[in-house]
């Protein structure tokens, strides 16, 4: 287990809340953990800034989101709600998600035909 007690006065930080998936938190947690020479936590997270500065990220700055008014069958927003009360998940996550894998299969339908 790496050292957590070096000098956490002398050191510049910002302090930020998340709110994590278990296995995220326990992963943010333990990064000092993941390498031998890393002595602690802070000292991990300035490993990766190298990292983040080189992501290939989109820049959605300019992007907004566009409402969208769907007619749901009963059947399918009722299997939506139960999915959504049983894993946490938004309504519109699952739907999304749904509907990506529906058109995967048509697209692998149609891959196959032709």
């Amino acid at each position: 287990m790496a050292n957590r007690n070096k000098a956490p006065e002398l050191r510049d930080r910002k302090w930020v809340t998340f709110r994590l998936w278990p296995e995220d938190r326990e992963l943010l947690r333990t990064i000092a953990d993941l390498s031998d020479e890393t002595p602690d936590r802070y000292t991990a997270l300035q490993q990766i800034l190298p990292i983040i500065r080189d992501l290939e990220l989109e820049d959605v700055r300019e992007r907004e989101r566009e409402p969208l008014r769907l007619g749901i069958p009963k059947e399918v927003h009722n299997a939506l709600a139960a999915r959504s009360k049983a894993t946490g998940q938004t309504i519109t996550d699952i739907l999304l998600i749904a509907v990506r894998e529906y058109a995967n299969q048509q697209s692998a339908r149609h891959d196959d035909a032709g």
